[in-house]
């Protein structure tokens, strides 16, 4: 296949990594509001800094075009297993692993991943903006906001029983609906609570990041330290920059 016959979606949200851009000599043009864009660069970096992938078998769970998932086969990932329901993005991530021997970690899987499976091959997992779409994209059967949230708590303990990390990131509302707020004041303590309650004796979270539109990256806050500005909602960062990022580890 030559590298040419990779398509790629114009004006979308999330960010192609530079390596295939670049590769392919290709340009994509945001056509989201900046305020709305996923910040795929400050993520990866964020998440590789404070948990390496060398040498992980890791599962992105709802890629979109792979940024995560291509910057762990870039860093040495022992394989990745990228899941995203859209054909289109499922297929880019396929054609990107064929074409460049640098990705040859990497599995794109063009179907939603199946939470209730038990395959324990992963022990460094991603799960970015995932759970908050209980009812929505996967578990179709659930339509009342308290079930979800309990159905969140039971996927979110699937993945940490594989042993090693979860990479956790949600939505302020169910499903994405500004009409349905998971969280009475839609603050990022309260998100906080949530996932620590989501939490068994087994795992706890070892590290919170939370966007910094001073120095344009994701820092490190302390869990309880709420007193710190970064806790406070910045209404100019839109939905995506208020989302904290949490990496929990299981001590099994």
């Amino acid at each position: 296949m030559s590298q040419l016959d990779i398509c790629l979606r114009e004006d979308i949200y999330q960010t192609y990594h530079p390596f295939v851009l670049g590769a392919l000599n290709r340009q994509v043009t945001n056509a989201a509001p900046a305020k709305s864009i996923t910040l795929d660069p400050e993520r990866a970096a964020f998440m590789c800094a404070h948990k390496s992938v060398a040498g992980q078998k890791v599962l992105d769970i709802g890629a979109n075009q792979g940024y995560m998932s291509i910057e762990a086969a870039l860093r040495g990932a022992l394989s990745v297993d990228a899941f995203e329901s859209n054909e289109i993005d499922g297929a880019f991530l396929s054609q990107a692993a064929m074409a460049f021997p640098e990705l040859g970690a990497l599995s794109a899987h063009a179907l939603n991943y199946e939470f209730a499976q038990t395959n324990t091959r992963w022990n460094y997992v991603v799960c970015l903006n995932v759970l908050h779409h209980v009812g929505r994209y996967f578990d179709g059967h659930i339509s009342d906001m308290e079930q979800a949230k309990i159905a969140m708590g039971e996927h979110l303990q699937r993945l940490l029983l594989k042993g090693g990390c979860v990479w956790l990131q949600l939505g302020f509302n169910w499903q994405g609906d500004t009409l349905q707020p998971m969280f009475a004041n839609g603050t990022k303590g309260e998100m906080t609570d949530f996932v620590e309650g989501l939490l068994g004796a087994d795992a706890h979270i070892a590290t919170v990041g939370i966007y910094s539109p001073d120095s344009h990256a994701y820092e490190a806050v302390a869990l309880n330290d709420r007193a710190h500005p970064l806790w406070q909602r910045m209404e100019g960062l839109g939905e995506f920059g208020n989302r904290p990022l949490y990496l929990i580890e299981s001590v099994r």
